[in-house]
């Protein structure tokens, strides 16, 4: 599969997750499947934001101490649910959360306001998720 077409099913799926009150955990990101040199750091982005949109209402204010833990459970779970089962094997829904919490400390280090609408939060977090999973997609032993 190309890694467009491949993007394009991930924005599916994005695009029809439920509202944040709603949502349970996140569907597997199928870009993690897909060799680092067939995805372009716009299409990483673009996921990244999309995914953020889907986890974020625009218009509600969301409280970063709330969310914070529900956000790393479910970028981690879906992040490993789109590992292949070799891939799987390295590494460890456990390790993928603790990566993911290192980035959102480092976030949270570098906020003033811990109380902000679903849009400031999306444009404020996904540069950071962004660079982690470019890293990340980096390192995978493929």
């Amino acid at each position: 599969m190309k890694a467009k077409k491949v993007i394009e099913a991930a924005q599916k799926v994005i695009n029809n997750r439920m509202e944040l009150d709603h949502l349970s955990r996140l569907y597997g990101t199928v870009i993690f499947r897909q060799y680092r040199d067939n995805i372009s750091e716009n299409e990483i982005e673009h996921a990244v934001s999309q995914l953020l949109s889907s986890y974020f209402k625009f218009g509600m204010i969301y409280d970063f101490d709330t969310f914070k833990d529900l956000l790393i459970q479910n970028i981690a779970e879906d992040i490993f649910s789109g590992l292949t089962d070799r891939l799987k094997q390295a590494n460890t829904i456990d390790n993928v959360k603790y990566l993911i919490l290192n980035v959102i400390t480092i976030f949270s280090k570098t906020i003033k306001t811990r109380k902000l609408d679903g849009l400031a939060w999306k444009k404020d977090l996904t540069p950071f998720l962004k660079t982690f999973i470019i890293k990340f997609i980096n390192n995978l032993s493929v």
